[in-house]
């Protein structure tokens, strides 16, 4: 969502979207991509933005330079849930992302008393929803290096707001790896044992993940 904060200021987040009869792809560019497929889906965010946010888009999207074409297709939408529905994307960025509202509202609802926390799903099928495609640049390839880590990042925000982990293994992992786990270096007076000499010793890295 940074990313979308970055490029549309004003947007605000809908919902959780499917594109029946497309999959998802790493184009030849090294970019994303969809392109048609008959019984297959694309599962994506969908926000709402204005004509000004819409420009910013189509130049980060290169448009004129036929990077991209404009569609507008039907998306099925699943509405978000009321601690996030038509909330600007600044607004959720600043506390902490999609997981981090999510967080704040069960603990108001905590504290007030009773359940729910607007967690209704509502869904409808959107006509005129924007999507970014190319027709030219549709052959399967691998990912540009830089690229890699963004898609990962925007993965963790669509996980977190309902994305399927079969849909992430079995339509996104063919093209884009797994962020490797960090690595994480302890520093200090190493224990020493019985035998370790005084000069000696020292910590191993251990590994970890964020």
């Amino acid at each position: 969502m940074k990313q979308m904060q970055r490029r549309c200021p004003n947007s605000k987040y809908v919902g959780f979207g499917r594109l029946r009869n497309f999959r998802w792809q790493i184009n030849e560019r090294g970019f994303a991509n969809v392109v048609s497929c008959h019984g297959r889906w694309v599962d994506g965010l969908v926000y709402e933005i204005d004509g000004s946010d819409e420009g910013k888009l189509d130049i980060s999207e290169g448009v004129s330079k036929g990077a991209y074409e404009k569609r507008h297709m039907p998306v099925v939408v699943r509405l978000a849930s009321c601690s996030l529905y038509r909330r600007s994307v600044s607004w959720v960025v600043a506390r902490g992302g999609p997981g981090g509202v999510r967080k704040l509202a069960k603990h108001n609802v905590s504290h007030r008393g009773g359940g729910g926390g607007g967690k209704a799903l509502v869904e409808r099928e959107a006509h005129n929803v924007l999507v970014y495609a190319s027709l030219v640049h549709v052959t399967d390839s691998g990912p540009r290096e830089e690229y890699i880590d963004r898609i990962n990042r925007g993965l963790r925000d669509a996980a977190s707001l309902g994305m399927q982990d079969d849909y992430i293994r079995n339509c996104i992992r063919p093209f884009i790896p797994e962020p490797e786990p960090a690595v994480v270096v302890t520093h200090g007076a190493p224990a020493r044992s019985r035998n370790s000499s005084p000069g000696g010793g020292g910590h191993e890295p251990r590994k970890g993940s964020w």
